[in-house]
């Protein structure tokens, strides 16, 4: 075997290197069948979104029974503000998968970060309004947690199974988002029908899920996103 001088410019492995021409070419065509086709398009992926979003609500919000599903039918801002997330995160999806030269679309991607943050800033505001909130008993932080956690991982399921075999490049950076995603609407709907105000119960039992939906999002996403 003949040592490499890296010292030698003919020995530079750049050299070797494809032009960029070439690998924006390879990129092209391992992505091209990848297009959303007439079948799953972006629209009907916003509106498949949006069905996932408003079911992982109505779930942590039924959960509750008839007491929640009365809070929740009596405090239609929180309902509003639930449907602002909704509306956001399916709007804000249509800045996933790889382009047509394979490059993920870094900008669109802030776009996405900015339409959760103030869809949950939106909704934290007349979550913790007083004069949404209730003084009735209210369920445990772990009943709480329970609950969201199974809205959230039915909302974390649809968001992947809808954006499957998408994403080749960054699948834990998408997976991160579309976690956070579900977390912030099962928290949503867990805090519309629970009447609990306290902080450490809000913490612990409802906005917990953002976080670990998240890293359950981080850590499926390759599974599922990749081709």
């Amino acid at each position: 075997m003949i040592p490499i001088d890296p010292l030698d410019p003919l020995d530079d492995p750049l050299r070797y290197q494809p032009h960029e021409a070439t690998r924006l070419a390879l990129r092209h065509a391992i992505v091209a069948d990848l297009q959303p086709t007439k079948a799953r398009s972006l629209a009907s992926r916003g509106l498949a979104v949006a069905l996932v979003g408003v079911f992982a609500v109505a779930v942590a919000v039924a959960s509750f029974g008839v007491g929640g599903l009365t809070r929740a039918a009596t405090a239609m801002p929180l309902a509003l503000g639930s449907g602002a997330i909704v509306a956001a995160a399916a709007a804000s999806m249509f800045g996933f998968g790889p382009s047509s030269d394979g490059s993920f679309r870094k900008k669109r991607q802030w776009l996405l970060a900015l339409a959760l943050l103030s869809g949950w800033s939106f909704m934290l505001w007349f979550i913790h309004d007083p004069a949404t909130r209730h003084s009735v008993l209210t369920p445990t932080g772990a009943a709480c947690a329970l609950r969201g956690a199974m809205s959230s991982l039915l909302a974390t399921g649809g968001l992947l199974w809808i954006w499957r075999r998408t994403d080749p490049w960054t699948p834990h950076l998408s997976g991160a988002v579309l976690g956070t995603t579900a977390g912030v609407l099962a928290a949503a709907g867990i805090s519309m029908g629970c009447g609990g105000n306290h902080a450490g119960h809000l913490l612990w039992g409802h906005w917990l899920l953002v976080p670990l939906s998240a890293i359950v999002g981080t850590l499926v996403a390759p599974r599922i996103l990749r081709p």
